[in-house]
């Protein structure tokens, strides 16, 4: 199931400090830049969502990869990956600074449908296999399976950050991925995670 994991990855795209409370203008601006965010995701428009990803993520992974492995999950000729509009739900009432960059935290909803398209897909054994993986990566509770349609519909609740890198910057976002623990550390200290109860 190799090619499972561009469609893990999708739903992959990842001093002293002082908090504060955020004010309307920051909340305003994080919601503006997610809904533009969160159109683009629904496009799957790979050139777009990377220009509001956090610049940083680029240092350790090149954007060649990260646009690689997008376009794989949009053009396999094994199963058809159809993105939602995600869903925000709430953002983190205070901004956290930390050497310079300000943090938040999102949560929100990402749905998404995914329609195995090859014989060797719909074969019943590996349509059971492909569910099983998909619950365990995102909660049996958020995937719905229709075997008559040979497809997996997730709407799953998600996490990501906020982050602008000067008081007068941009807002851009990052996956929160606990199971990316290397990555994390390299773009969101500790001490802003534990702010906002994350490891």
């Amino acid at each position: 199931m190799q090619k499972l994991l561009p469609v893990l990855f999708l739903v992959l795209l990842f001093g002293s400090g002082s908090g504060a409370f955020a004010q309307s203008s920051s909340h305003g601006q994080i919601q503006k830049r997610f809904d533009r965010f969160a159109g683009f995701t629904k496009q799957l428009a790979v050139d777009s969502i990377l220009a509001y990803t956090y610049p940083k993520l680029f240092q350790l992974v090149s954007p060649r990869i990260v646009r690689a492995n997008l376009a794989q999950a949009t053009t396999d000729e094994d199963m058809r990956i159809e993105m939602g509009l995600p869903r925000l739900d709430s953002i983190s009432r205070s901004v956290f600074t930390y050497e310079a960059e300000s943090f938040a935290l999102v949560h929100y909803h990402a749905p998404m449908s995914i329609t195995l398209l090859s014989k060797a897909y719909r074969d019943a054994a590996v349509y059971e296999q492909i569910g099983r993986q998909l619950a365990e990566e995102y909660g049996l509770e958020n995937l719905t399976g229709d075997r008559g349609r040979f497809q997996y519909t997730i709407d799953a609740p998600k996490r990501l950050f906020a982050i602008r890198q000067h008081p007068k910057g941009k807002w851009y976002f990052l996956e929160y991925s606990p199971e990316n623990l290397v990555f994390l550390d390299a773009l969101v200290p500790k001490v802003v995670r534990r702010h906002f109860g994350l490891q």
